[in-house]
Parts: C-alpha cells; sequence; structure tokens
C-alpha cells in the first residue's frame, strides 16, 4: 500500500486496481500451471473451482498485505515448477520466495527446507550452478533489508520490528474464552491494552510493537508452560481451522459456517488426497514440503484462515490430481460395466 499511495497519493481506487491487477496475474499464472501439470479432467476440475474460490476473491480487496503475500509465494513455485533447470529457474525461485518471506515471514523456512532436500534437488534437476544462484537470490533482499533497519532502527532485525508474541498470547487466551462469542471481544483488545499498556514512565506501549510482543510473549509462554495439553488440544484444533473460516472475534460465529465446512473441508480433503497419490513423484516434493512447513509455523497461532491464503492455489493443484484420478476411476469402472459379458 506505501508503493502505490507515494505513486498514486492516497488514492483507495489506485489501491484496488493494484489488487485487481495482483488478482489477474495470480489466476494466469495459476492456469499455466494447472494446464502443464494436471491433466484434461484436473485441469477443468481445478479452473472451475478456482474461478469460484470465495478467499481468493475476498481478499484481493482487502487493505493488507496477505494477497501481494500470496501472490509472490505461488509465483516462486510457478517460476520453480515451470522454468527449465538452470541459474535463472533457481534466482526466480529463491528471489521471489524471499520477497514473499519480507511480506509476511510465515514462509521464513520453506526455502532453506526445499533448497537441500534432496529429492526436490533430484527430482527437478537442480544443479550446482542453480543452487548457489537460488541461495545468493533469497539472501540478497534479506541483507538489503536487515541493512535499511539497522540503520533506522540501530538493531539487527531481518524481518519486521514487531513479532509474534501478540498471536502466542492470543491462542493461550483460547482456552479460558470462547474466541467467536462477540461478549469476549474485550478480552482480545481491551484487556490487553489495560495488561500490556503501561510502561514504568507511565507511557503507552503499543502492542504491536517489538516491546509489547516481548511482554505478550514472555507471559504466553508463561501460561503454555502452566498448561501444555491445553496448548497442544489448541495447536490440534488449529489445523482445520486455519483452512475453515469460523468467523471472528467482533462479530462471531460465520452464518454460513456449514456451507464452509462442507465446502472448504471437502477442498482441503481432496488436496490432501492429491497429496497422497503424488507422494512418490520427486517433481511434486517441493510444493509438498512447502505447505507442510507454512502450515506448521502458524500452528502454535491463532488459526486464522486468511494465513493460508498462499496454499490454497498449491492444495487446489493437488485437489485436481485427486479429482482427476477419481474421475479416471470411475470412467474405468464405468467402462467395464458397458463391456458384453462373454
Amino acid at each position: 500500500a506505501a508503493g502505490i499511495y507515494k505513486i498514486f497519493g492516497r488514492s483507495y481506487a489506485a489501491l484496488a486496481g493494484a489488487n485487481l491487477v495482483l488478482l489477474w496475474i495470480l489466476f494466469i499464472i495459476f492456469e499455466r500451471v494447472a494446464a502443464r501439470w494436471l491433466d484434461r479432467p484436473g485441469y477443468l476440475f481445478a479452473m472451475g473451482v478456482a474461478i469460484l474460490y470465495p478467499f481468493l476473491a475476498r481478499e484481493a480487496i482487502m487493505i493488507m498485505s496477505d494477497h501481494l503475500h500470496a501472490v509472490l509465494w505461488f509465483a516462486s513455485f510457478a517460476a520453480f515448477m515451470m522454468l527449465k533447470p538452470g541459474w535463472w529457474r533457481g534466482v526466480a525461485f529463491g528471489g521471489l520466495i524471499s520477497l514473499a518471506t519480507l511480506t509476511r515471514p510465515y514462509s521464513m523456512f520453506i526455502f532453506p527446507l526445499v533448497w537441500i532436500w534432496p529429492s526436490v534437488r533430484r527430482g527437478m534437476q537442480v544443479g550446482n550452478r542453480e543452487w548457489a544462484a537460488g541461495v545468493l537470490a533469497f539472501a540478497l533482499p534479506f541483507m538489503i533489508w536487515t541493512a535499511r533497519n539497522y540503520y533506522w532502527f540501530g538493531r539487527f532485525m531481518p524481518f519486521s520490528s514487531g513479532g509474534a508474541g501478540i498471536l502466542l498470547y492470543h491462542t493461550t487466551l483460547e482456552w479460558d474464552y470462547d474466541p467467536y462469542d462477540p461478549k469476549n471481544y474485550r478480552v482480545w483488545v481491551h484487556d490487553q491494552e489495560a495488561k500490556f499498556g503501561g510502561d514504568s514512565a507511565g507511557g503507552l506501549i503499543d502492542l504491536a510493537s517489538r516491546r509489547g510482543s516481548q511482554l505478550q510473549q514472555a507471559e504466553a509462554m508463561k501460561r503454555i508452560k502452566q498448561h501444555p495439553d491445553k496448548f497442544i488440544g489448541r495447536v490440534l484444533f488449529h489445523i482445520p481451522k486455519l483452512w475453515v473460516s469460523v468467523g471472528s472475534n467482533e462479530e462471531g460465529r460465520s452464518r454460513a459456517l456449514p456451507l464452509l465446512v462442507v465446502y472448504l473441508g471437502g477442498m482441503w480433503l481432496l488436496g490432501l488426497a492429491g497429496a497422497w497419490i503424488v507422494r512418490h513423484d520427486a517433481r511434486w516434493h517441493a510444493l509438498l514440503l512447502a505447505i507442510a512447513v507454512n502450515w506448521a509455523f502458524l500452528l502454535p497461532f491463532p488459526g486464522e484462515a486468511r494465513r493460508t491464503i498462499p496454499m490454497r492455489l498449491p492444495m487446489l493443484l493437488l485437489a485436481g490430481v485427486a479429482a482427476s484420478h477419481a474421475w479416471r476411476w470411475w470412467a474405468s469402472r464405468r467402462s467395464r460395466r458397458a463391456e458384453p459379458a462373454r
């Protein structure tokens, strides 16, 4: 948003237009990947679902960085899956996933794990030159951003100036309060401000600041040590909650929750089935690892479904694999039944 405002002024129309262009780019990239990696039935299924996917359309109109993160995240893997092996592919993948990680830190462990995984290097024919080019392309944006933060803030900050303390503390509150009861909205906002918002000088501390995050993380760790079983229970609950949006603290549970469970939950199960089908195909291992790492990183924090926006199209590709597999099985069975008995 800052870049758009700097060019066009504080124009919401320009920001909406930029998000719309990003949405078009995302769908064009997805169509190209689906056409290359899926057969005809899988392609038709994936594209049919993609044009009706509610989260993608909704997030494209939100004034947040999640949409940009999703585009960069998927573009990085599209480059890795579509370009020919060589140093340029390494630069494209490493550079794009680095920018995605700087936009949202959820994917910070994806590149290191994917880039050292033996089956990924073997299946995608990653040579030494490409591997080195990818490492440099991934590191360079972080070096520039870290230097910039050190210049302005005087400390080593490779990501944002805040932290994950507020999110971890919210998770610990979930076992004492129903996060989807609007009556408890004060717990998530006003009570936190009262608990962590004052310092020794009587001033206020921004809860999203580095200091605010440190205070909340310390309290969260204290509560987790006191109730480890409850924390494990919340982490397990976050597994589906990351995918199916339940509602919000302020407005309560979504009235469309049954539909979301059936629709989004169904797509999730199809994606998992597709992942199982391609588990031995090393060409898919980079995408499978990225989804697993990103998901695991988010589990300790409140399961907002918008945080999994980058993984929805990759999971839809896997759902396309499962749908194609089911279609071919059904067609084969129907064909056998149609054959005359000998």
